[in-house]
């Protein structure tokens, strides 16, 4: 929980990019390491195939470990 409401989140993090997905938020974040490494800049809007393959990486991964 965080400030006393459910929360689910996670993050993924590789030589490019950044994701960043807040489910109970249904917020979407992503950054381009190379070109923005302060995360100002979310690009999630411009690479949504990217964003379903970090989605379906972070499911298996929930699934692997037994929390989904």
């Amino acid at each position: 929980t965080f400030m006393g409401q459910p929360a689910e989140g996670f993050w993924v993090r590789t030589k490019d990019f950044h994701f960043i997905w807040d489910i109970g938020n249904e917020e979407e974040l992503l950054f381009d390491m190379n070109k923005d490494p302060k995360n100002d800049i979310n690009i999630a809007n411009e690479y949504p195939d990217l964003i379903a393959d970090f989605k379906r990486d972070i499911k298996a991964w929930k699934k692997e470990i037994g929390i989904e």
